[in-house]
């Protein structure tokens, strides 16, 4: 079957995954820079079967996802894109990248499009992200999308033996710059 478009753009298309996006999703969360500032552990290949079957096996299902972000010029998944329906009521968003392919704009282009095709399924609902305060990268590129630091100060949470402090960023739709690139 062949997996849903939720967006395109001139460059990338945002789709379901399927299990050929295996090797590809390998390669973004087996590198220890892409858990660096997340809760899991870089991937071994034993997980890798088990999560994309969770994965795929989520679409259509409640309101936690992700989607691929392929490189149309390669057919080649560069990317993850994540949103969940979370309580109280917001759309909490992440993305991932294969470390070759950060700087050129991708993920402010993959962002963008999420965030747009978001806004259309959650008209009513704020869209978040959850960022490390050291994530200076992502943070970056919130602000490029339109997000705001939330007010309040940060939360810690506790995983891979330490406290980690993780600030709420908010998307004002009206700061939306689609000029600047990542």
């Amino acid at each position: 079957m062949k997996p849903s478009t939720l967006a395109r753009t001139d460059r990338l298309l945002i789709r379901e995954m399927t299990m050929r996006d295996g090797a590809d999703y390998y390669m973004i969360f087996s590198d220890p820079a892409a858990s660096q500032y997340d809760e899991f552990e870089p991937m071994t290949l034993e997980e890798l079967p088990v999560t994309m079957t969770k994965i795929i096996d989520r679409y259509g299902i409640g309101e936690e996802q992700e989607a691929g972000v392929e490189l149309l010029l390669e057919r080649k998944m560069i990317g993850v894109l994540y949103w969940k329906v979370a309580d109280p009521p917001e759309v909490q968003i992440g993305f991932h990248f294969n470390q070759a392919y950060l700087g050129k704009g991708y993920a402010f282009e993959a962002a963008e499009a999420l965030i747009l095709w978001l806004l259309g399924k959650y008209p009513n609902l704020p869209i978040v992200a959850l960022v490390d305060p050291e994530n200076t990268h992502s943070i970056r590129l919130l602000d490029r999308l339109g997000f705001t630091r939330a007010e309040t100060a940060p939360s810690l949470k506790t995983y891979k033996g330490a406290q980690h402090r993780e600030q709420r960023f908010l998307f004002a739709e009206n700061r939306m710059n689609p000029s600047h690139e990542s």
